[in-house]
């Protein structure tokens, strides 16, 4: 699945012969995330473990007794609140978690996106995956704390903040481009042709986007072009 493509259903827009389940993740409430967190506070070790894995299976195999202590059903989505320190009501905390955890490896939104594992989110990717018809966008822009376009077929460059992602068409990846740059990349053809070259970085058609304003093409990231020289 490219990145277009995935953004398309973190849009919530599936294909027409796609059927809603009517079966939703379970999450766990308010009260039970609040009585878990004291089940916690019992004991260091486990305020410790939680802290070093990512797999909510190895935690609860480590601590029997807590998995003991709450509804099974909702035993993973508890873990993950706990990771993040917050829940959404209705929303999987594994879910919010791995989308929090590849926004902090990206300040920018659909970098971010394009560092999400497909495998990963393809449980929630499908319509009734979610509760309240809430869609993984709406998700992001509540973590980002604003509103941001996603790049799509159609819209192969979006503004963020101050600067420009723009979408790389055969490395299906995301460069960020200062606004001089993205300027002179403006035509849907330029943006159809945006694409990597070995050794040379992302250009448009045979020009590298690294020499646009008169820069000398000094940059020591070919996908972020913002402090290019």
């Amino acid at each position: 699945m490219t990145l277009l493509e995935l953004n398309k259903l973190i849009d919530g827009k599936w294909a027409k012969d796609v059927e809603a389940r009517k079966s939703v993740i379970k999450t766990a409430t308010p009260e039970q995330f609040k009585t878990f967190r004291k089940y916690l506070a019992i004991n260091d070790a486990y305020r410790d473990l939680i802290t070093k894995t990512d797999s909510s299976t190895e935690f609860f195999e480590s601590c029997p007794l807590l998995l003991s202590a709450v509804d099974e059903d909702v035993a993973e989505d508890l873990f993950y609140a706990m990771k993040l320190g917050f829940m959404y009501n209705d929303v999987p905390s594994r879910l919010v978690y791995y989308l929090q955890k590849a926004m902090r490896m990206a300040e920018s939104p659909n970098l971010a996106i394009s560092m999400l594992s497909g495998s990963e989110m393809k449980k929630y990717l499908r319509p009734g995956a979610i509760a309240s018809d809430i869609t993984v966008k709406q998700i992001l822009t509540n973590l980002f704390g604003c509103e941001f376009k996603l790049l799509t077929t159609a819209t192969r460059k979006v503004r963020f903040n101050d600067w420009y992602e723009v979408y790389v068409n055969n490395t299906d990846r995301v460069v960020l481009l200062p606004e001089d740059i993205a300027e002179a990349v403006d035509s849907r053809e330029d943006l159809k042709n945006v694409n990597f070259k070995e050794n040379v970085g992302v250009c448009v058609y045979d020009m590298p986007l690294r020499t646009f304003g008169n820069r000398l093409g000094i940059t020591t990231d070919d996908y972020d072009l913002r402090g290019c020289i």
